[in-house]
């Protein structure tokens, strides 16, 4: 904590040094660019004056060839001369302000090498190499001046070509103020905590060559299979809409009523509905209501009389006795296809992954799925005593909790209640903590199945991806409402990923470790600490 200090001091001291020079370099840099820029400029517009001169010369020398003198050529080179010397004479205050701010930077670059840990020693020898260096490039900048000022008295009008690339002088003042601007950039940087590399999963696992698995743990009975069979028939199922018939007990019904006071035959606020949806014998409505419809004929209208308990939520009719117009829409009857060697036909051709054509061949498909799917889930619960998680990534660990805190949220506004009274109702102290927690499941089992996956080098392709996937959606009812790419975007990128690691890559994981597993009655307890430790102090007692 103390050097972190240190250097951030340090850092501070070196930028509130740095930064006022950089300002005046930067500055005076500005200014000699301009200067030098002017000057270019008005050489330029001299030239350009002088070539067209020298071509409208040419053009009318034939004509008045007689009328031309010596002495205007003569006039025409000093004009020439002149403008070649005006130039030279600019350049070279270029290269004095170019030598002026060469100081200026060598000061700056003292400056920073003393905010650093060197020692003076040190600090003086960078500091006269610097001055050096930049003393060298000007004294080459004013010998190449000197140079274009000694070669420039020419006889004829001279033609000056524009610069395409910047001189020595404009190249050091470059130079020099990029290495500060990039110092203070670093500077910023390093305060800002740019460079900090971002937190990466790592996960440190034990031996697991043995997996132990209760016989217990994987014994699937018959009444667990025709249970699931059931629930096949029942994903399979139709609901039809009876308009015919009586009421009975457990009916589904889907009604119309208007609710009046009997004491005065008005209507009441909140007493009317349309299309609602009743289940005779839900209690859903008050006493009276869905015992008074048993019987009544549906698509008919029937008038029943109840009487508002006395401590109804409403004061206004707490007590009242009230009559329901009640018109019987219609009731729904749900049909559940049988069971036959024809519906196995039709249903794995749909759904499964394999043909099956008889009612024992579903039998055995179902019993195989659940003993695997007990089989998986107990091996897993071995490993996860077998993988501590050291860090998270920074970036599925954020998804992760905001995908959990949705979900959250979401089953808190089922319940009418809050995300933090909903996350109390599980242990949890809040939302966030539960969020966390729950992320951190996934995140543990996601890095425990990869670390698997890479020691046993398994391998998959998409289309191996998208098969599962599709798998799931006819096993769930999807596969009739969306497709392959509908399903996976309305699904989402987060759930998407979640299905992957913990269903997909999970299944891959687990049959690569099938030839681990160890059957056990009774599972090897853990040694721990307290223990080995009276172990070894029993053996040296003995010995």
């Amino acid at each position: 904590m103390d050097e972190n200090k240190t250097l951030d001091e340090l850092a501070d001291a070196a930028g509130e040094l740095v930064e006022p020079k950089v300002k005046d370099a930067v500055i005076e840099a500005e200014e000699m660019a301009a200067d030098i820029a002017a000057a270019h400029e008005k050489a330029d517009e001299a030239a350009e004056a002088a070539e067209r001169a020298a071509v409208e010369k040419a053009l009318s020398e034939e004509a008045v060839a007689e009328e031309v003198s010596s002495e205007e050529i003569a006039n025409t080179a000093e004009a020439a001369e002149e403008i070649a010397e005006a130039h030279i004479a600019e350049v070279a205050e270029g290269s004095a302000a170019a030598e002026e701010i060469s100081a200026n930077a060598a000061e700056i670059e003292a400056d920073i090498l003393a905010a650093g840990s060197a020692t003076e020693e040190e600090e003086i020898a960078e500091k006269k190499a610097v001055e050096e260096a930049l003393d060298a490039e000007v004294e080459k900048a004013e010998v190449i001046a000197d140079t274009e000022k000694k070669g420039s008295s020419v006889k004829e009008p001279p033609i000056i070509k524009k610069k395409k690339k910047l001189d020595k002088t404009n190249v050091i003042v470059i130079v020099v103020c990029a290495v500060i601007v990039l110092a203070c950039l670093a500077f910023v940087g390093y305060k800002s905590g740019w460079f900090t590399p971002k937190q990466k999963a790592k996960i440190e696992v034990e031996d697991y060559s043995k997996i132990e698995v209760l016989n217990s743990a994987v014994e699937v009975t018959d009444d667990t299979v025709q249970q699931y069979i059931t629930n096949i028939l029942q994903t399979q199922s139709e609901t039809t809409q009876v308009t015919e018939g009586v009421v009975m007990d457990g009916d589904q019904l889907n009604i119309d009523y208007v609710g009046k006071l009997a004491s005065t035959g008005e209507e009441f606020s909140g007493g009317s509905a349309q299309g609602q949806s009743l289940t005779i014998g839900s209690g859903m409505m008050i006493d009276g209501f869905e015992s008074g419809l048993i019987g009544a004929e549906i698509g008919k209208t029937k008038t029943i009389q109840v009487t508002f308990p006395a401590d109804y939520q409403s004061t206004e009719l707490a007590g009242q006795a009230a009559t329901f117009d009640v018109t019987i829409n219609y009731k729904s009857e749900t049909v559940v296809p049988e069971l036959t060697d024809e519906f196995v036909k039709n249903y794995s051709s749909n759904y499964l992954e394999k043909q099956l054509n008889t009612v024992e061949e579903l039998e055995e498909y179902v019993h195989d799925y659940i003993y695997h799917y007990y089989l998986h889930t107990a091996m897993f619960e071995d490993l996860q005593t077998k993988g501590k998680s050291i860090s998270y990534d920074e970036e599925a660990e954020a998804m992760l909790t905001q995908y959990s805190k949705d979900s959250i949220d979401y089953y808190a506004a089922m319940y009418q209640t809050t995300a933090d009274e909903y996350a109390v109702m599980y242990g949890y102290a809040n939302a966030d903590e539960y969020a966390k927690e729950e992320a951190h499941y996934y995140l543990d089992t996601i890095m425990l199945v990869d670390k698997i996956i890479k020691d046993k080098k398994i391998k998959w392709t998409d289309e191996d991806l998208d098969q599962s996937l599709a798998l799931y959606m006819a096993r769930n009812g999807y596969s009739d409402q969306y497709t392959l790419e509908e399903f996976k975007t309305q699904s989402g990128e987060t759930w998407m990923y979640l299905y992957e690691n913990l269903e997909f890559k999970f299944d891959l994981a687990m049959e690569a470790l099938e030839p681990n597993v160890v059957f056990v009655d009774q599972k090897t307890e853990p040694e721990t600490s307290s223990e080995a430790v009276s172990a070894t102090e029993a053996e040296s007692a003995s010995n």
